[in-house]
């Protein structure tokens, strides 16, 4: 080996040596950069040519390729973590204004108002000719009725919101996708001319990151560049090529359905997770069940109310009644489904008192309701 060989070996080294410096120093650089991956530099021996292989006295060293090093399962995992992050937060929110329109715990509360409205029942009941506390009771049941119609109202104008802002973060999603997809057809030019476009990938994956905020994603790259990216097993990317994602709103068996379905084909995805998974969810389960538990409670304590009061008797007595609950069929017994009552009818009986009103004098009826399946003479309402 000669001198010039020998220098040029040492040139080798010392051009390998500055550039895996470089590469460290962009390393130290970039610890900060959101979305950045450590580079590290690959090494080869450069062998004389013009020797056989076992008597190669070698030329030195080149820089093989400079390498960004990823773990895909880690990345994954992260990308989970990020969803589930998110949604956490999105349904929390969710649930602490659902919890301040209920106002539970405070002298404004549902719970309040109900104690009020029974109270002022309890104090009739022990003075029923008491003109004053009739109007009271009146004067409560109202503003139950009133408060619990607010409460409904600003559940509904939550759920509002929540679409309004499901509509926001599809559309937010649906860019993310479109420049995912742009960057890896950038990415896959710049492999097709041997350059490594490791900045490219650094913004892809931090895009990636920022659409995992809003729909859990699974990704998968394969030759040269092209990526897909499925949500569950459908794929809202494919070979660098967007799909893209909307909102879809319809009726089924008379409920309002909020899905999130791929633009190319309205297929449905399986969002359980991310910031969309969680307006969905909350819109459907949180707010939703809200609304329903409301109008049950409502549903419930009206049944109730008028199921007592029907008991009773005015100050001033019925020449005629008429029933608010009518039956489709009044030829089969009372507690038969065919009757299209919204309540179970009970077996016993009830009292009907007729007065005279010219002398007072009053008489009692009792009439026998028979619904105990034997006999076939279950009661219906013409018996």
């Amino acid at each position: 080996m000669g001198l010039t060989s020998a220098l040029q070996i040492g040139r080798s080294g010392l051009l390998a040596a500055r550039s895996a410096i470089e590469v460290a120093g962009q390393n130290l650089a970039n610890m900060a950069t959101p979305g950045y991956h450590r580079r590290s530099v690959s090494l080869a021996p450069l062998a004389n040519p013009r020797l056989p292989e076992h008597m190669a006295a070698g030329r030195g060293v080149q820089i093989q390729q400079i390498l960004r090093h990823l773990d895909g399962a880690l990345e994954g995992r992260i990308r989970n973590s990020i969803a589930d992050r998110a949604a956490s937060a999105a349904r929390s929110g969710v649930l602490q204004q659902i919890e301040s329109v209920h106002q539970e715990l405070t002298d404004a509360d549902l719970s309040t108002r109900l104690s009020a409205f029974l109270s002022a029942f309890s104090e009739l009941a022990n003075s029923p000719d008491d003109s004053s506390l009739r109007v009271m009771v009146v004067q409560e049941g109202q503003n139950l009725a009133q408060f619990m119609q607010t409460i409904r109202h600003q559940l509904v104008e939550l759920q509002g919101q929540q679409d309004q802002a499901t509509n926001t973060a599809a559309t937010t999603a649906n860019h993310l996708l479109g420049r995912i997809a742009d960057l890896g057809a950038h990415i896959s030019q710049r492999q097709a001319t041997g350059q490594a476009a490791h900045s490219l990938r650094d913004q892809r994956d931090q895009q990636l990151a920022e659409l995992s905020e809003l729909i859990p994603v699974s990704v998968l790259e394969h030759g040269a560049g092209k990526l897909d990216v499925h949500v569950g097993s459908l794929p809202v990317i494919l070979n660098n090529s967007s799909r893209g994602v909307e909102v879809r709103r319809q009726t089924r068996d008379g409920q309002p359905v909020t899905e999130l379905i791929i633009s190319d084909d309205a297929s449905v995805l399986n969002v359980t997770s991310g910031h969309i998974g969680a307006l969905l969810g909350a819109q459907r389960d949180d707010v939703g069940g809200a609304i329903e538990t409301l109008d049950q409670f409502a549903g419930h304590l009206i049944y109730q109310v008028n199921r007592i009061h029907s008991q009773g008797q005015g100050l001033a007595l019925h020449e005629t009644l008429s029933a608010i609950h009518a039956v489709e069929n009044a030829d089969v017994a009372l507690n038969d489904d065919d009757t299209g009552l919204e309540f179970d009818v009970g077996h016993g009986s009830f009292q009907i008192h007729v007065t005279r009103t010219t002398t007072g004098q009053r008489a009692t009826h009792t009439v026998r309701v028979d619904l105990d399946g034997l006999g076939g003479n279950d009661t219906t309402l013409n018996d």
